[in-house]
């Protein structure tokens, strides 16, 4: 089985672009995914965010063309990122997107 995720949704955040201390460019964002569908009380949404990670120099080009708001179209892998804190060991799944496309005509 092959681990791909494609998304199309908008930036709820600005990219927050950092440095590892190896000096690769890693960038972060949010992005909202919106299912609209008819209920049985009019129409009806869900909303789901996801977090986007990139790296390189698409970290760059994400940090300086996109903003809260952008739409985009992301294409990667779902990853679990791992941490300690005050010795707990915490989890969170991402996207490592391997593709970005800027969906907004102004970018």
């Amino acid at each position: 089985m092959a681990n791909l995720v494609i998304l199309s949704g908008n930036l709820g955040n600005d990219p927050e672009l950092r440095h590892t201390k190896s000096g690769r460019d890693v960038a972060v964002f949010d992005i909202a995914t919106t299912e609209t569908w008819q209920g049985s009380s009019g129409k009806e949404k869900h909303t789901e965010w996801t977090r986007i990670e990139v790296w390189g120099g698409l970290a760059k080009a994400c940090a300086e063309y996109l903003q809260k708001g952008s739409r985009v179209l992301a294409t990667g892998k779902l990853h679990t990122n791992q941490w300690e804190t005050d010795g707990e060991k915490k989890f969170a799944k991402v996207v490592r997107a391997s593709e970005v496309e800027f969906l907004d005509s102004k970018n």
